[in-house]
């Protein structure tokens, strides 16, 4: 089952994950495209003082990652092809950070598509086939850290949950999509 949670992230949320991405820069994972990931896990305290109600002791997660992507995402076959988790993860979840683009859409291989709202998460089981479609024609917006810092947001910005399988504990259940009309 997908679940929504709509608006789980505030601005100030929002704010304190991209202060961890400066702070941490050192530690940022890039691979040979622009896309980059940071994983929380190495700073699971000061992510658990965000008191997100759906978030897991340390010892169940298989990995935790704020990520970013840009236009060159989806440009080779597994990216562009349903894929699972199985076997890694019984539970993954989604937060979006921005929404400032076309396309990066969550696909799912039953039919039904989420389309990138800030603030949102998503949250489906490993086992469910998903890709993600290419963000594409981003506006040109910054999210002002402080003085000296400005993010562009020229890059699809999400925080990516994976909870071990046979460890899931939800302490809180999200609530269940409300909205239909949210997934197509």
């Amino acid at each position: 089952m997908i679940q929504i949670i709509e608006n789980s992230l505030t601005d100030d949320d929002i704010l304190h994950l991209f202060n961890l991405w400066i702070s941490n820069k050192n530690k940022i994972i890039k691979n040979n495209r622009n896309y980059a990931q940071l994983d929380i896990l190495l700073l699971m305290p000061f992510f658990n003082s965000l008191n997100l109600n759906y978030t897991h002791p340390i010892k169940n997660y298989t990995q935790l990652q704020l990520q970013c992507q840009d236009e060159s995402w989806g440009k080779n076959d597994y990216e562009n092809s349903f894929h699972t988790h199985e076997g890694y993860a019984d539970l993954v979840y989604v937060q979006y950070l921005n929404d400032n683009y076309e396309g990066g859409r969550l696909i799912f291989e039953t039919g039904e598509i989420y389309t990138p709202k800030k603030g949102d998460t998503v949250i489906f089981p490993g086992t469910l086939g998903h890709y993600v479609e290419t963000p594409t024609n981003f506006t040109n917006e910054y999210f002002t850290i402080d003085s000296d810092n400005k993010i562009l947001l020229n890059k699809r910005w999400v925080v990516a949950g994976f909870i071990q399988p046979q460890k899931l504990k939800i302490e809180k259940s999200p609530t269940p999509l409300k909205n239909p009309n949210t997934l197509i």
